[in-house]
């Protein structure tokens, strides 16, 4: 698999959102469809910010502790962990299970050298000053405008389908403006003319559309199968095909569709 630039995941990203198919993507820049799956979910969580990241970064053991808790004891998926953490490939996070099982459920660290060390220092410092601003700078009056502007557009629907595109909206704005979710959701429940939404609500909703979005990826993959294969393959020859890629699936998960 070719190894892309940050400019080339970006053009990968715009393009699939343009409607290019995953296997026109796949055989132009050289990478397997999962890959690019990944890559488009980790963004739409994270921005493009999240390329931008060292690839030498340190995880500290508290850190990869928090992550190996959700996957084997809350029974998060990796991939749904590693998109969440902003992690570049779901097999940073699988290797971590990996070692963590091997070396007795205990994470063990390479001994790192003294640049290292300066360089956790450097960010360490670097971060405590980010969240100094972000807790001390008062968010101006523009940033309240647009939040009121995004949430008071949106078109509504049913009681759920309304919770879903609020909670959508908060995401793309904390990711927008660099805001806390507090002070977004101050400012939408402070407005008469807008639904309310509460803390516990948004991270509720969050949850289960992240658990749909995993759905969607083998339902992608379930319709790129069928069209690959020119409409023929119906549900056996789906299933075993979805199996042999290495996807955990039950057969109501997709058997309607063909009926």
């Amino acid at each position: 698999m070719a190894k892309l630039t940050n400019e080339q995941k970006i053009e990968i990203y715009n393009k699939r959102k343009m409607g290019y198919t995953l296997n026109m993507l796949s055989t132009e820049y050289n990478i397997n469809v999962h890959g690019i799956e990944y890559l488009v979910r980790l963004i739409d969580k994270n921005g493009f910010d999240v390329l931008r990241k060292d690839r030498n970064r340190y995880y500290s053991p508290k850190f990869k502790e928090k992550a190996l808790r959700r996957v084997l004891i809350d029974g998060e998926s990796i991939t749904a962990v590693a998109i969440d953490i902003g992690l570049s490939s779901r097999g940073i996070l699988a290797n971590w299970v990996k070692s963590y099982v091997e070396n007795g459920y205990n994470i063990v660290e390479k001994k790192r050298g003294q640049h290292d060390k300066q360089k956790e220092r450097n960010d360490t410092v670097r971060n405590a000053e980010k969240d100094r601003r972000t807790v001390t700078s008062e968010p101006s009056l523009t940033c309240r405008e647009r939040i009121l502007k995004k949430i008071g557009c949106l078109s509504y629907g049913t009681k759920e389908e309304r919770t879903k595109e609020i909670v959508k909206a908060i995401t793309e704005l904390r990711q927008e403006l660099n805001l806390s979710l507090a002070f977004i959701l101050d400012t939408i429940n402070s407005n008469e003319d807008l639904p309310h939404i509460a803390k516990s609500v948004y991270y509720y909703t969050l949850s289960k559309i992240d658990k749909d979005d995993k759905n969607d990826e083998i339902m992608v993959e379930i319709i790129n199968i069928f069209y690959t294969h020119k409409e023929r393959y119906g549900y056996r020859r789906i299933h075993l095909e979805l199996l042999n890629k290495g996807y955990k699936v039950s057969h109501v998960a997709y058997g309607p569709i063909y009926t």
